[in-house]
């Protein structure tokens, strides 16, 4: 599957560039992942962070479309999956084992959203939050990039 693909088949739009956007999208995914890292939560509460981390997840996916003029139609079956797919296929290669262990995570969190229950450990839970936080920062760099080269 490439970029290319993805807007043929009508799953991706092409938009504006929005830094600016960008940046409140990212900060807003930001926030909400700070929130669920810092949560103390009760033994068999795992699976409600989890799902927060997942949405801080989706968010600064579509902050990082959003900075390279992309944004994926929510109206399509399997858009959480698009979005992750294309910005793995949008980002700089260094992340890949994260971006694995990410579609992985949208595949658990299906289970427990849609179908049979499930159980998150906590080292399945440490994994997301640092994978995120990988994420989280790279994006961060990337939009500075842009926010560096705008007029004052």
């Amino acid at each position: 599957m490439s970029i290319q693909d993805l807007l043929k088949n009508n799953h991706l739009e092409l938009i504006s560039i929005s830094v600016t956007d960008s940046r409140l999208k990212h900060d807003r995914a930001l926030r909400n992942f700070n929130f669920y890292q810092k949560t103390k939560f009760n033994p068999g509460d795992e699976d409600v962070v989890y799902k927060g981390l997942y949405d801080s997840l989706l968010i600064a996916c579509q902050s990082f479309l959003l900075l390279n003029g992309y944004r994926v139609k929510s109206s399509i079956k399997g858009h959480h999956l698009i979005i992750i797919t294309a910005t793995e296929l949008l980002m700089p290669g260094e992340i890949t084992n994260e971006f694995k262990r990410m579609k992985m995570m949208r595949s658990k969190r299906n289970e427990f959203e849609y179908g049979n229950p499930t159980t998150i450990s906590t080292v399945e839970l440490n994994q997301a939050i640092s994978d995120i936080g990988v994420l989280l920062r790279k994006i961060d760099q990337l939009i500075a990039g842009q926010e560096s080269r705008l007029p004052i």
